[in-house]
């Protein structure tokens, strides 16, 4: 399913253990639990002092985990 395939990919860039990572519409294929799952995973890299760009069209959830938003 397209849920599963995105998730797929964001393992694939999470493996790669890289400093920055650029997401756009990370979660566009998957329900809110998994959606959630995500965007926690995202914070906790974040306080790990990682930098994550993400491109989001759910302003509630970037603004619940992200610690800046551009408009």
């Amino acid at each position: 399913s397209g849920g599963e395939r995105q998730r797929v990919f964001l393992a694939k860039a999470l493996a790669q253990q890289t400093e920055v990572l650029l997401l756009d519409e990370p979660t566009a294929a998957l329900d809110l639990v998994y959606a959630d799952d995500i965007f926690h995973e995202g914070r906790r890299l974040c306080d790990e002092g990682k930098t994550i760009l993400i491109v989001v069209h759910d302003l509630e959830l970037a603004a619940k985990y992200c610690t800046k938003l551009v408009l």
